[in-house]
């Protein structure tokens, strides 16, 4: 059993990812408090409990001003953005309180400077997914100590998927147990790899006729996902369902899953794929390695779709190399992205901001 930490609260904004947001509905405990500042790009996932406040001049630091007297005080303010972590200041000022930001493996120029003008504040953490984020991030902020960056491996709430679920995944997607399912998790971003994922399948279907690609997720590049899988002459095969039917019941249906983007893959995303026993084709990133774990769970490649369809090719014609595929996603899973580890992981950080805090 995991204690919970009391007097946390959450603040999430518009720039909250909502890769972010996924594990926030996993880590957050039942009476820990979780502001909106202002409306979310993203829809919540089920479950999360999310109080909107008002944002005056779309500034997340104005809307904390608003809120200092009106609620807390608390002793640990987490920010799961850039853009709440000014605002997370503003109120870790007023309480004298602790910072805990979550960072998304791909920042900003500006979310870097906003990042930097926190880094004088005590006590302060910063949470990453990847070793390789935390280096990156130890980088460009000069003198940040290294014990003020820690990192929460991604938790995962999937489980190897059995045949009913299979079954259930197909048939909401109007498909057969014949055809063969690609699978590109994520929200549809800029560089997210979604443009790749369907030039890779249209590569694939003058192989293979039975080969759709699902794309589940939102996203402000909806619109132009759809129209480019209508320039591919793919329309059909391609299923762009913006956030109708959540990934996990889509998981399993699934044979493979892509990651292609330039950026690294989103942690929560990736972890839940291997987790559900789906063989990864992901771009050769650092990050993305790091996710993938030591026995490599997945296919890494340069970030072209003919190597991106070569490997999935390789995947979906040899069963057998399929299923080493699968089974090392799953049992890397169990172990790198347990949720109760992850819960666990940040309650130890809570306590050491909380003994940091003067007396």
């Amino acid at each position: 059993m995991i204690l919970a930490v009391r007097n946390v609260m959450h603040l999430v904004d518009a720039r909250t990812h909502p890769d972010l947001l996924g594990q926030l509905s996993v880590l957050a405990g039942t009476d820990e408090r979780i502001l909106s500042l202002g409306p979310l790009n993203f829809q919540l996932p089920a479950g999360l409990k999310v109080q909107h406040v008002h944002r005056p001049l779309n500034s997340s630091s104005l809307a904390a001003h608003r809120l200092v007297g009106r609620v807390g005080p608390y002793g640990i303010v987490h920010a799961w953005s850039a853009s709440s972590a000014s605002a997370g200041l503003v109120l870790a000022r007023s309480w004298r309180a602790g910072l805990a930001v979550s960072l998304q493996q791909e920042l900003s120029r500006k979310d870097r400077d906003r990042i930097i003008s926190l880094a004088g504040w005590r006590p302060l953490i910063f949470i990453t997914r990847t070793a390789s984020a935390r280096d990156e991030l130890l980088k460009w902020i000069p003198n940040l100590p290294g014990e003020s960056v820690e990192i929460i491996a991604p938790a995962s709430t999937a489980g190897p998927a059995d045949p009913q679920c299979r079954d259930k995944g197909r048939r909401l997607l109007g498909l057969t147990d014949k055809d063969r399912v690609l699978i590109a998790p994520g929200p549809l971003l800029r560089n997210s790899g979604h443009k790749a994922a369907i030039w890779t399948m249209g590569i694939l279907r003058t192989i293979l006729s039975d080969v759709h690609l699902v794309i589940p997720d939102a996203g402000p590049m909806v619109e132009m996902i759809r129209r480019y899988a209508h320039i591919t002459g793919h329309p059909r095969q391609v299923l762009v369902l913006n956030g109708k039917i959540n990934p996990p019941e889509l998981l399993p249906a699934a044979d493979v899953a892509l990651f292609l983007g330039q950026s690294p893959a989103p942690a929560g995303a990736l972890a839940e794929a291997l987790a559900a026993g789906l063989a990864v084709v992901a771009t050769d990133l650092r990050e993305n390695a790091q996710l993938l774990g030591p026995d490599q769970a997945g296919v890494l490649i340069k970030p072209y779709p003919r190597q991106a369809a070569q490997a999935v090719l390789n995947l979906l014609e040899n069963n057998e190399l399929r299923s080493k595929f699968s089974a090392n996603s799953i049992r890397w899973a169990r172990q790198a992205f347990d949720p109760i580890s992850a819960k666990r992981r940040q309650r130890e950080i809570y306590l050491k901001i909380l003994s940091q805090l003067p007396t």
